[in-house]
C-alpha cells in the first residue's frame, strides 16, 4: 500500500509539474506576443512619415486693422509690439482682445524692445538715453534700476534671462558670445566690417548674422561661417534649420521690392511670403516660431500663419 500510494504522489507532482510547465510555457508565449506587437508598434511609429515641422509652402496671410513698423512678437506670442517709421512711441495689439493700445509716445521706444520678467523692456532716446518697463497686466511704466539703464533692451533681456546668448560688442566690430557662467568671448568671423544684428539659434551652437556690406551668415561659436546667406536683411531664427529674412532691391537710391522669404538652410530650400504685391520689412517670429509677422512701405502689417 505505502509503494501504491508513493507511486499515485509521484504521479500527482509529475502532472501538476506539467501543467505548470504548460502554463508557464503559455504566458511565455503571451509575453513573446505582446513583446512583439509592442516592437512592431515601435517599429511603425519610427517608420511612419513624420511631417516636416515647417514647409512653410502654404501659408494663411491676414492683414491686421493697425498701422505700424518694426513690428516684434512678445509675451508668448499673444502680442504684437509695433512702432513708427521713426522709431517714435510704442503700441502693442492684443491677438486674443484683438484690442490695441499705446504704451508710451516716447522717441527711441520702438527700436527692438523686449520681452522680460514679465514685463516690457524699451528705451527713450532724449536728452539722455535710458531704459523703462511696462507691466502689461498693471499697465504701469517705471524705470528700470540704475545699474542696468545704460544697456540695451536686448542686453537687459539677456542678463534677466541668464542663459546663453549672443549681442553686439560695443565698437559693432565683433560678437559678444555669453555661456551660462557669463563668461564672455568676442569673435569676429568677418574680421571686417560693422556687425548689424546677431542672435542665437534655439539649441545654442550657431550664430545668425548680418555684417554691413557682406551681407547674412551663419557660423558656429568658434566663428567659423558654415552658411553665406547673401544680401538679406533682418534675418531671425525660426528653429535650428530654418530661418527668416527680407531680401530688397533698389536702384542706388530707392527701395523698389522687398519680399520676406523663409530658409531652410540644411534642406536648402526657400519659400517666399506672399501677399498682395505689397513690400514687406523686417521679419519677426513667434516664440513657437509658428507666425510671422511684418510690414509694408506704407505701414501695413502682415501675418503669415503655417497651413
Amino acid at each position: 500500500m505505502k509503494k501504491i500510494g508513493i507511486l499515485i504522489f509521484i504521479i500527482a507532482i509529475s502532472c501538476n509539474q506539467k501543467k505548470n510547465s504548460s502554463e508557464t510555457s503559455q504566458t511565455k508565449e503571451i509575453e513573446a506576443k505582446e513583446t512583439t506587437q509592442k516592437e512592431e508598434e515601435n517599429t511603425n511609429k519610427e517608420e511612419a512619415p513624420i511631417p516636416p515641422a515647417a514647409s512653410w509652402a502654404e501659408v494663411q496671410v491676414e492683414k491686421l486693422v493697425i498701422n505700424g513698423y518694426h513690428t516684434h512678437f512678445v509675451n508668448d506670442g499673444r502680442l504684437l509690439l509695433y512702432s513708427q517709421e521713426n522709431f517714435k512711441g510704442l503700441w502693442y495689439y492684443d491677438f486674443q482682445s484683438e484690442n490695441k493700445e499705446i504704451i508710451t509716445d516716447q522717441m527711441g521706444a520702438g527700436y527692438q524692445p523686449q520681452w522680460a520678467d514679465g514685463k516690457i523692456v524699451f528705451e527713450v532716446r532724449g536728452r539722455m538715453r535710458y531704459l523703462e518697463t511696462f507691466d502689461f497686466d498693471k499697465k504701469v511704466i517705471q524705470p528700470v534700476e540704475k545699474s542696468k539703464r545704460s544697456l540695451t533692451p536686448t542686453q537687459y533681456a539677456q542678463d534677466i534671462e541668464n542663459k546663453p546668448s549672443a549681442r553686439l560688442s560695443r565698437d559693432l566690430l565683433g560678437i559678444e558670445v555669453i555661456n551660462y557662467e557669463g563668461e564672455k568671448t568676442v569673435i569676429k568671423p568677418q574680421p571686417e566690417g560693422n556687425y548689424i544684428s546677431v542672435s542665437l539659434s534655439p539649441n545654442g551652437r550657431l550664430l545668425l548674422y548680418n555684417v554691413a556690406g557682406l551681407g547674412g551668415f551663419i557660423a558656429d561659436l568658434a566663428g567659423k561661417t558654415v552658411r553665406e546667406l547673401g544680401d538679406v536683411d533682418a534675418p531671425k531664427w525660426i528653429n535650428n534649420d530654418q530661418i527668416v529674412y527680407a531680401k530688397s532691391k533698389d536702384d542706388g537710391m530707392q527701395i523698389s521690392e522687398s519680399k520676406v522669404f523663409v530658409f531652410d538652410w540644411k534642406d536648402k530650400k526657400t519659400y517666399p511670403l506672399k501677399t498682395d504685391n505689397a513690400t514687406l520689412f523686417e521679419p519677426s517670429v513667434s516664440k513657437d516660431g509658428s507666425r510671422i509677422s511684418a510690414h509694408s512701405s506704407d505701414g501695413k502689417v502682415y501675418i503669415f500663419t503655417k497651413k
